[in-house]
């Protein structure tokens, strides 16, 4: 347990530094890191330049998604 606590701390140090909010969410499968689309690109930047590999996918388009 306590390794995934260090996982989402080493996530959201450099995040909280430059401002970006998040919200991290945590379970048996992996952890995930949701940022607003329009903190996406420097989240990005930041989590890479702290060494994190990032995968992202982008928002649905308005026709695809469930109404």
């Amino acid at each position: 347990m306590f390794e995934e606590t260090s996982i989402v701390l080493s996530v959201a140090e450099p995040e909280s530094e430059s401002d970006v909010g998040i919200l991290a969410v945590s379970s048996f499968n992996g952890n995930y890191v949701l940022v607003r689309s329009r903190d996406a690109a420097a989240a990005v930047n930041l989590l890479a330049g702290a060494g994190h590999r990032v995968e992202y996918s982008k928002r649905p388009s308005q026709s695809n998604r469930a109404r």
